[in-house]
C-alpha cells in the first residue's frame, strides 16, 4: 500500500485529504494530478510521479544488486574448481572466441588468489604437422601479473596475457606467472599459417585435427632501418588432435598386410613388387625406378622419418637427367609435401 495526499477536490476525497490506496491506484492518482506521494511525516516526495519513480529506481537497485552478488557467487564456484595454469571451458557462448575467454578470464582472475588461464576447446585446425625441435619443448609465458607503485606508493596490479604487450618499466615488475612448455608445430591450413601449441608430443606427422583456441598476436618485421611493417601471427593452443591415420600395433601390421593379400587375391611377389616401387610412381601415369639398392636406401629413410620424427633430410646429387626432379615430383604426389629445388645448382 502507498500513503499518498490529495491536492485536488474529487467526488469522493476533499484536497488536503491523506489517504492510503493500492500502489496501482496511488501511481495512476499522481500521474492525473489528483494526489501526490508523501512520506510517513506527511512530507511531500513528487507531486508528478517522481517518487513513485525514485521507489521502482531503488527498487531496480536492489534487484540489480542482488543479481550482481549472485554472479559473484557464480564466479567464486567457478574459480574453486579452476586449477593453476591452463583450464579448458566447455562453455557455447564463450566458443573460440578469444575476446570473450579473455574478458572472463581477466573479470575472474581479479577476485582469485592464484592464476589461471581459459581456454576453450572448440575452435579446429586441420592440417599436416611439422614439428620445430623434436628434442625439447618450448616454454611459453601465459599470463603475468604485474605490480607497480604509484606517486603515493600505493600498488598498481595489471594482468598481461600472452597477446598483450608487457615491460617492467611502463608496467611494474611480475608478482606471479603463468608459464607452460609446449611442442611447437607448423600447420598450414588454406594458405594461412598456424603455430600449433600442443602439451603432449603427436606420434606421427599426418593430417591432423586440432581442437583448441586460436588468439592472433601482433608483431613487426623489421624490412630495413626505416621501414616498419606490422604483421601478426597465428597461435593455436590445442586441447586435443586427432590424426587421420590410425596407426596400427606393431603385433598388426603383419596379420592386417596378409589378410589384405588373401582378401583381393593378389600374388604376394606382385604386391612385394608394387610396394616397392610404390613412391616412384608419378602423376603422368609413369614409374620411374631407380637401382634397387638407391630404392632401398629410400625406403629406409622415408620410414625412419616417419619413426623418429621430422624433418630429415634427403640430399640428392647427380648430372643431368638421372631423374632428380621426377623422384621429388613422385614423392610430393604420393605424400603431399613441399619440396625445394634449385635449378640452377643442378640438385
Amino acid at each position: 500500500m502507498t500513503r499518498i495526499k490529495i491536492i485536488k477536490d474529487g467526488m469522493i476525497y476533499l484536497k488536503g485529504k491523506i489517504i492510503t490506496v493500492p500502489k496501482d491506484e496511488a501511481d495512476e492518482s499522481i500521474k492525473e494530478g489528483i494526489g501526490v506521494l508523501i512520506d510517513e511525516y506527511g512530507n511531500e516526495i513528487g507531486g508528478d510521479g517522481e517518487g513513485i519513480q525514485e521507489e521502482h529506481k531503488q527498487k531496480k537497485k536492489k534487484e540489480t544488486s542482488l543479481t550482481d552478488i549472485l554472479k559473484q557467487e557464480s564466479d567464486v564456484q567457478e574459480i574453486e574448481s579452476y586449477k593453476k595454469g591452463v583450464n579448458w571451458l566447455e562453455d557455447e557462448y564463450l566458443g573460440n572466441s578469444w575476446k570473450r575467454l579473455k574478458a572472463k578470464n581477466l573479470h575472474q582472475v581479479k577476485q582469485s588468489d592464484f592464476l589461471f588461464q581459459l581456454f576453450s576447446p572448440t575452435g579446429e585446425v586441420i592440417g599436416k604437422p611439422q614439428i620445430r625441435d623434436n628434442d625439447v619443448k618450448t616454454n611459453i609465458t601465459l599470463l603475468v601479473k604485474a605490480v607497480k607503485k604509484d606517486k603515493e606508493g600505493e600498488p598498481i596490479i595489471s594482468y598481461k596475457f600472452i597477446d598483450d604487450p608487457y615491460n617492467r618499466r611502463d608496467d611494474g615488475y611480475e608478482d606471479s606467472v603463468i608459464e607452460e612448455s609446449f611442442w611447437i608445430y607448423d600447420v598450414i591450413q588454406d594458405g594461412i599459417k598456424y603455430i600449433v601449441l600442443c602439451g603432449d608430443k603427436l606420434e606421427n606427422h599426418e593430417v591432423h585435427k586440432f581442437y583448441g583456441t586460436s588468439v592472433k598476436i601482433n608483431h613487426s618485421k623489421e624490412f630495413d632501418k626505416n621501414l616498419m611493417c606490422r604483421g601478426s601471427a597465428n597461435l593455436f593452443f590445442c586441447n586435443k588432435a586427432e590424426s587421420a591415420i590410425k596407426p596400427l600395433p606393431e603385433k598388426e601390421i603383419i596379420p592386417y598386410v596378409n589378410g589384405f593379400i588373401k582378401d583381393n587375391n593378389l600374388d604376394v611377389e606382385k604386391f612385394k613388387e608394387m610396394m616397392f616401387e610404390y613412391i616412384f610412381f608419378h602423376p603422368n601415369g609413369l614409374i620411374y625406378n631407380q637401382p634397387k639398392d638407391y630404392m632401398l636406401l629410400r625406403h629406409a629413410q622415408l620410414l625412419s622419418g616417419k619413426e623418429e620424427g621430422y624433418p630429415l633430410h634427403f640430399f640428392l646429387w647427380g648430372g643431368f637427367g638421372v631423374g632428380k626432379t621426377q623422384e621429388l615430383e613422385c614423392v610430393d604426389h604420393i605424400f603431399n609435401e613441399r619440396y625445394i629445388r634449385s635449378s640452377k645448382l643442378n640438385t
